[in-house]
């Protein structure tokens, strides 16, 4: 698992995870641009983590 660098998440902000294919899970923001971008291709790499 790593942080995003794109947005930077920090607690208690709102997080979702990335499931990379050679990085395994990366969190980001929800707000996060470069995120939205991804869940828009691939919804199914999105996962709800805390």
């Amino acid at each position: 698992m790593t942080f995003a660098k794109c947005c930077a998440p920090v607690p208690p902000e709102v997080v979702l995870g990335y499931l990379t294919l050679n990085r395994g899970v990366t969190v980001h923001a929800a707000r996060c641009a470069g995120l939205l971008r991804m869940r828009a291709t691939h919804p199914e790499r999105c996962l709800h983590v805390n």
